[in-house]
């Protein structure tokens, strides 16, 4: 199963013992809770760039294989420390483990602002590195197997701000290429299968800065950020396109069969609704440093 893609186990979704990872931007710390009413909060990390620290934390994927959470079991934690040019590793919510990779730059193992990141089925880790225009993909966090892909630009094979990123359960790759405003969909690093979905601008089949995709089964979902809202469609083509309004900017998306999870960015919250038509309607979190508060809620992961 690849990284956020809905679960596919048998029976009902373990709502009961699903966790719900969190970047709070601003606040230099990722955060973990255990339902929408707030059990379990958790945090770790501090401002810095130094071990334990970020300088805005902005894509949180966890590696714990299955559809069903172990309880207590956090196999790796991998943020993309994107001021710090980096990305992090750590085994659990106590920080042990802190591995890192990356300096500023964009040579081999170097990163301008990292900000997408996602794993396949083989645990070789995807990072969408922003202000180099390009996916990065490696096989661990060591940094071997490091390979390239993109350039700057509009057209095929080139991205403006690759923002969010994550794979299918066919190892297709799709990015959320945002100053371009569109969908981007590749098979393989070597960009083969190039498609693309989307243009800047307000109506349908257009996006104004967006910031996050992700895919569950046939149907694809895309966090509009200036439009406020969460677009679902139901391939390349832009067909079956529906919205539904976040209330602020539309910041990160996750989906599973629990529901359709979003960060509402300037609200400082986390949205959940059951399904795109809004139903179900919950909301968790509000500005500020302490317990259940954001300041810049970004990425999402739903466990």
């Amino acid at each position: 199963m690849s990284s956020k893609e809905a679960y596919t186990g048998t029976g009902a979704w373990p709502w009961n013992t699903v966790q719900i990872y969190i970047t709070d931007f601003f606040n230099s710390r990722i955060a973990r809770i255990n339902s929408l009413n707030g059990s379990g909060w958790t945090t770790f990390g501090s401002f810095g760039h130094d071990v334990n620290q970020f300088f805005g934390p902005w894509s949180i994927w966890v590696g714990q294989k299955g559809p069903v959470l172990q309880t207590g079991v956090e196999t790796r934690i991998y943020v993309t420390d994107t001021d710090n040019h980096r990305i992090v590793r750590i085994n659990n919510m106590s920080g042990v483990g802190w591995t890192t990779l990356g300096t500023k730059g964009s040579g081999a193992h170097q990163f301008n602002r990292p900000t997408g990141l996602s794993l396949d089925n083989q645990n070789r880790i995807y990072v969408a590195d922003s202000e180099n225009a390009r996916v990065v993909r490696f096989n661990d966090i060591t940094g071997a197997g490091w390979t390239t892909f993109g350039t700057k630009g509009s057209g095929v094979n080139q991205f403006n701000d690759p923002y969010g990123l994550c794979l299918d359960s066919a190892g297709r790759i799709y990015v959320a290429d945002s100053l371009n405003g569109r969908i981007v969909r590749f098979n393989d690093m070597a960009g083969t299968g190039w498609m693309s979905f989307g243009e800047p601008g307000s109506g349908v089949g257009k996006f104004d800065n967006i910031q996050d995709v992700r895919v569950s089964g046939s149907k694809i979902y895309a966090a509009d950020f200036f439009h406020s809202r969460i677009v679902s469609i139901d391939d390349m083509t832009g067909a079956g396109w529906t919205s539904l309004a976040t209330g602020g900017f539309a910041a990160g998306v996750d989906v599973k069969q629990s529901g359709i999870f979003a960060t509402d960015f300037d609200n400082n919250r986390i949205i959940r609704v059951s399904d795109m038509t809004g139903a179900g309607w919950k909301t968790y979190g509000s500005s500020g440093s302490g317990v259940d508060h954001f300041d810049g809620i970004w990425d999402i992961f739903v466990r």
